[in-house]
């Protein structure tokens, strides 16, 4: 009897069925599976954040602009479409209002993916007043409009998902 006790413990002690390496596997690939679903999830999230602080920003700053004055109100300076055509050549010494707001509206317009590349965009990035393509978030299909106190950003979030930010409009 010792002796069947013996041989079957040598039998046990060989290793894994493979029905247990196939269970362990399954296991560890449902949550390595999981893991990486979390982690594409905080990407995304991650990304539509940096959207949201990129378009608050946008906002911010071209509503200090108009608070002081550099700026009027800013609806024709920023109205729908592309970048205005700007002139840089006053920007090392007295530039009247509308070029300033021509130059402020190209920056905030720039910051959408669909303006960067053009004219006015590129001309601005080419005096390092924004930063190259690659190194930087850009809102997706959007738009930045001005109406008085109030500006509205709209970007695409997804296909079929606009995203807007209001700020301002209070006074």
């Amino acid at each position: 009897m010792a002796v069947e006790l013996n041989q079957s413990h040598r039998r046990l002690a060989k290793g894994f069925s493979l029905i247990e390496l196939l269970v362990a596997m399954l296991v560890l690939g449902t949550a390595v599976f999981a893991h990486v679903g979390l982690h594409g999830q905080m990407f995304l999230e991650m990304q539509s954040a940096q959207r949201h602080l990129l378009a608050q920003q946008i906002a911010l700053e071209w509503l200090h602009y108009v608070e002081f004055g550099v700026i009027d109100s800013g609806r024709e300076a920023l109205a729908a479409g592309p970048p205005p055509a700007i002139n840089l050549s006053c920007l090392n010494r007295y530039c009247a209002r509308s070029q300033i707001a021509a130059y402020q509206a190209a920056l905030v317009k720039c910051q959408i993916a669909q303006y960067a590349q053009s004219p006015g965009c590129v001309l601005v990035r080419d005096r390092d007043a924004l930063l190259p393509l690659q190194q930087t978030v850009r809102l997706p299909a959007g738009e930045v409009t001005a109406d008085g106190v109030a500006i509205s950003v709209t970007w695409e979030q997804t296909p079929q998902r606009r995203v807007s930010l209001v700020v301002g409009g209070w006074r």
